[in-house]
């Protein structure tokens, strides 16, 4: 399979007419329901190869993967991503029929992959060429079909994918290309696709707390903001999606974050309502507080840096929390084994183990003092495991008359809690001091 060499012809072909087969098998109407990707890897060859359309030569070609959506009129929309040693490149254009998809599949099987894997809704297939591209005797073709290993897919193409998500590159082209997560075409870098995920994903958060907000007019406060990528696409979505009246106050302790912040702000135009300022947390007095709502955002600020911010939203009676924390050693280095409930000596004798717990005792903590402070919060994942082992997030809403019982009961949790386990989160230290 996968071969432009003479010799390896017969077997070139083999490999075409299983594919082919494969989709003639599939009734036409199941080709163009739903998405096709076909995932090409283990290139036998060092050199460079020319793919097809655009015939762009690419050196050290580790996997392609080619991702066919459907589109009105029998019209197909396809994405190639070629990874290479050093970076990936994609590739957008589009097909007319199911004769030109056989056409454009046809030449990738012509380019030096030793392996094939083609995922539809109802089956796969897998290709694979066994032998070695400079060996004398032909190498033999192994192919197998299997169940779908793919689930949910989804009956939509491509471009309809991404005018799902609140911000992409048709509604926030601009906003996308400055802060470089979409190429000059518009085309979302495969490596900063993790990061448009959860941009979006933020907002949606953001979304769903939101609607008890009775004004237009938000302040957004971002503490520890580092590049500030999720907190101005929020506030690019609340001013050109929403029409509200927004500003935004960032607050870092590096200064060439702060500098580039500032220019990512010019860059947007948005350096009248955007601000950040080179200050700790602690530090920053702001502006009054007035009409606006204000939004407080903490996206893995560094152990105590987070109580900072939580305290901060609490004095500035913030009407929305979203706190996302980093490390916990404050806490962890209170945890001794001899000071502990006795049955959870099991948990303290590992390292990670005790930090697992600790991050636990630290945030529902830390939840608990929000909610005797008149917040109903709780605690959700905020990224998926396999990206960060600190995917929690502290979610808080200001309730206003909030039964006092309430306030009681939560206060009481968490002061119970710190005489238990021993431990004193920051944000307990500095509630008890006001008190």
């Amino acid at each position: 399979m996968f071969y432009n060499a003479d010799k390896y012809n017969s077997m070139l072909q083999s490999g075409i007419h299983t594919v082919k087969e494969f989709f003639i098998s599939s009734e036409h109407s199941d080709m163009l329901a739903s998405d096709i990707i076909l995932t090409f890897s283990d290139c036998r060859v060092k050199e460079s190869i020319t793919i097809e359309p655009d015939n762009q030569s690419y050196l050290y070609c580790k996997k392609m993967t080619v991702m066919i959506s459907s589109q009105q009129d029998s019209q197909m929309s396809i994405q190639r991503e070629i990874l290479t040693q050093k970076q990936s490149f994609t590739y957008n254009f589009s097909l007319n029929n199911i004769e030109e998809l056989f056409q454009i599949i046809d030449s990738y099987l012509h380019v030096p992959f030793g392996q094939l894997h083609i995922q539809m809704s109802h089956k796969d297939l897998y290709i694979r060429s066994q032998g070695k591209y400079n060996s004398i005797s032909s190498p033999s073709l192994f192919y197998k079909y299997t169940a779908p290993s793919k689930k949910n897919w989804v009956n939509k193409s491509f471009n309809d994918l991404e005018k799902d998500m609140l911000v992409n590159p048709y509604n926030a082209e601009i906003l996308l290309k400055v802060l470089g997560i979409c190429d000059q075409k518009g085309v979302i870098i495969p490596s900063m696709r993790d990061k448009y995920k959860q941009i979006n994903h933020f907002i949606n958060l953001y979304k769903q707390q939101s609607s008890h907000i009775d004004t237009k007019k938000i302040r957004i406060i971002d503490s520890g903001c580092g590049k500030a990528y999720i907190s101005f696409s929020l506030l690019w979505w609340m001013i050109n999606s929403c029409n509200l009246e927004v500003e935004l106050y960032g607050l870092e302790y590096n200064p060439v974050l702060v500098d580039f912040c500032n220019t990512t702000s010019k860059n947007l135009g948005l350096e009248h309502r955007a601000h950040f300022e080179c200050i700790s947390i602690g530090d920053w007095n702001g502006p009054k507080i007035d009409e606006f709502a204000e939004v407080h955002i903490a996206l893995h600020a560094c152990d105590t840096a987070t109580d900072d911010a939580l305290l901060l939203a609490l004095d500035r009676k913030a009407a929305i929390i979203l706190a996302a924390p980093c490390c916990h050693h404050y806490v962890q280095q209170q945890m001794n084994i001899k000071n502990m409930p006795e049955n959870l000596s099991l948990l303290l004798k590992d390292g990670v183990a005790k930090e697992r717990l600790g991050d636990l005792i630290t945030d529902s903590m830390r939840k608990d003092i929000l909610c005797s402070q008149s917040y109903s919060a709780d605690l959700i994942e905020f990224t998926p495991l396999e990206h960060t082992a600190k995917n929690i997030m502290i979610r808080a809403v200001y309730i206003h008359n909030m039964p006092h019982k309430h306030k009681q009961e939560a206060m009481e949790r968490w002061q119970n809690a710190s005489k238990e386990f021993n431990v004193k989160p920051k944000l307990a230290e500095y509630i008890l001091n006001q008190n």
